[in-house]
This record gives structure tokens, C-alpha cells and sequence, in this order.
């Protein structure tokens, strides 16, 4: 059974109705064993987190997983296990599972693949797993919730491409002859790198690559960057 209750949208952000909505929410679910929605969900997240933009708002509202995503990672941070060496590859998986299974398919695409009769898939422009890597070192920063669904709605976006050129952009991840994984150019370069052109639905002319993962994993990739000579 699927519980659904009317709520006007001042509901959402007004403190005194939140704390009377989830108050008969709470007792309607010790009378019945129910699911609700996400949009019931979310009166109990405005009670833990009144610092939620109406941008996350709307994020969780289409990305309900990032909420409960965000929940475990963030008790398996709390609870140390990021230092745990078998037990850490668990939180970073999480976030890829939580960003593939809500793909957005972007307004952007490569010229080639928008040709009659050339076939088409969906890139994701950054990995998420290697993403949730450097924000669980940096989870003083995402822990807070409106940067964490912000960086899983950003992980979730694909760009259309060709199938030849989503296995150029794959080749730019390799083993060097030490064995460690590196890059050839950094997340914002790759698709300058191998020569994709792209375009927006909409917009005249080619358009710069849309996307950027912030400062923080910029810096990092630095140090997996080994670039042809």
C-alpha cells in the first residue's frame, strides 16, 4: 500500500506544519504498514536538515535514492569505515549504484552522433565511484546534505555519443607500467582530447563541455594525470 498525502508547498517549509504533518504521519504508520512517498519523506528531512535549499529540494523530489544513498554513506563515514581497507571500495560502489540507477540523459551531444543512421549511447562524462572516492576524503565538505545530492545529480548526467567515441574517451583511463591507474588529461579535457564537438538541443552552434566536478577533485586528479610527451 502506497500512502499518499495532499500537501500544499508551503507545507514543506513552514516549521509548525512540518512538525504537525510528521506527527500524524508517524501515527498513521504505527496503524498501518505502509510506504510512503518521497514527498511525505521529505517532511522528516526539512525537520533534520532545515538548511536544505529549494534546489535540493527539488533534486531529492526526482532523486529520492540520493536521500537514502546519503544516509548510508553517511553512517558508514561516521562509523569509520572509510579507513577500513576491504570495507571502504563498499561506500564509494554505493554512490556509483545511486547515480547509475537515476542516469540523466543531458541535453548535450556530439555532432557525430546526432547524424542519420549512426548509432548512439549515453557517456557519463565523469566516473561516479572515482568522484565519491575523493568525496569521502573530503567528507567534511559533503557531508552536508544540499552539496552531497547536488554531487550526485551532477554524477548522474550522460552526454550522447557515439559508440566508437565512448570507447576513445574509455581509453584515456590506463595502467601505467608500474601498474597504477592514470588518466591522460584531466575530467574537463577529454572530450577536447579526443576531438568530440558538441552541441546543445536548442542552441545554435558548438557549445564548451558543460560539466565540472569542482575544485576539490580537480586537484586531486592532478596527481593521476600522466600525459603523452
Amino acid at each position: 500500500m502506497v500512502f499518499s498525502l495532499r500537501l500544499p508547498r508551503f507545507a514543506l517549509t513552514n516549521p509548525d506544519m512540518l512538525c504537525i504533518l510528521r506527527y500524524k504521519l508517524r501515527k498513521q504508520r504505527e496503524n498501518e504498514n505502509m510506504v510512503i512517498s518521497p514527498k511525505e519523506k521529505l517532511i522528516e528531512l526539512r525537520e533534520r536538515f532545515p538548511e536544505m535549499t529549494d534546489e535540493t529540494t527539488e533534486i531529492f523530489l526526482s532523486m529520492p535514492m540520493l536521500g537514502a544513498w546519503y544516509d548510508m554513506i553517511s553512517g558508514g563515514m561516521s562509523n569509520g569505515w572509510w579507513n577500513v581497507e576491504d570495507a571502504k571500495r563498499a561506500l564509494t560502489r554505493g554512490f556509483y549504484t545511486a547515480t547509475f540507477d537515476n542516469t540523466i540523459k543531458s541535453d548535450y551531444y556530439s555532432v557525430l552522433s546526432n547524424r542519420k543512421g549512426v548509432k548512439k549511447t549515453w557517456d557519463h562524462w565523469i566516473s561516479p565511484q572515482s568522484f565519491a572516492e575523493v568525496m569521502c576524503e573530503g567528507w567534511d565538505f559533503y557531508h552536508d546534505i544540499n552539496e552531497f545530492l547536488s554531487a550526485g545529480k551532477m554524477c548522474s548526467n550522460t552526454i550522447q555519443v557515439t559508440p566508437e567515441q565512448n570507447r576513445f574517451l574509455s581509453k584515456l583511463t590506463f595502467k601505467n607500467k608500474d601498474g597504477e591507474y592514470k588518466v591522460r588529461c584531466s575530467i574537463v579535457e577529454r572530450y577536447d582530447y579526443v576531438g568530440i564537438k558538441l552541441k546543445k538541443v536548442g542552441v545554435r552552434g558548438f557549445v564548451p563541455f558543460p560539466f565540472s566536478p569542482g575544485p576539490m577533485f580537480l586537484e586531486a586528479e592532478k596527481s593521476i594525470i600522466e600525459r603523452l610527451s
